[in-house]
């Protein structure tokens, strides 16, 4: 895709968080089935559906502005991907995966707000219709509650705890 103007510009932007969430949606799969927290695998659970919302949400976009869905890779998700594989490979310890799994999950959530921001933005300058900007501020508002959760969750009793163990 050559990119000449705004809309182009959103128009791949869109694509890239199409790819992110579709992929999120298999990836929070996984860690619901390999978590060994159960707020943690609820929480993962809770957002895995969530996830399939936004890339409902996202097709309306595209059906709005009169584009076919369509994904372009983003290499942030793949290599955040990559680096868990990594992770998980290195690492035994159940415990410490789960406070990894956390981690990466407010990483994501950080990059998934700013694509979301980037884009409304964009589609402010483009002046695209409420529908288009209402879908994705929807989406940004539950990024923003995911992350809430996940640092919420980081500072609870049973982490803490699980760190003490492993830093005592």
């Amino acid at each position: 895709m050559t990119i000449n103007n705004l809309e182009d510009m959103f128009v791949r932007e869109l694509e890239q968080m199409y790819y992110i969430e579709t992929k999120l949606v298999d990836v929070l799969g996984d860690l619901v089935e390999d978590a060994n927290n159960d707020k943690l695998t609820s929480g993962f659970s809770e957002h895995r559906e969530e996830t399939r919302t936004h890339v409902e949400r996202i097709e309306r976009v595209f059906d709005v502005i009169g584009r076919e869905p369509a994904k372009e890779q983003s290499h942030v998700l793949d290599a955040l991907v990559q680096e868990h594989e990594t992770f998980v490979t290195e690492s035994d310890d159940e415990q410490l995966h789960d406070l990894y799994d956390m981690q990466a999950g407010m990483k994501t959530e950080r990059i998934e707000i700013t694509a979301y921001q980037g884009l409304l933005t964009l589609a402010g300058k483009l002046d695209y219709p409420d529908e288009v900007t209402d879908l994705l501020e929807d989406s940004l508002s539950e990024e923003k509650s995911t992350l809430r959760e996940l640092e919420g969750l980081s500072k609870g009793s049973k982490i803490k705890s699980m760190l003490g163990k492993l830093t005592g």
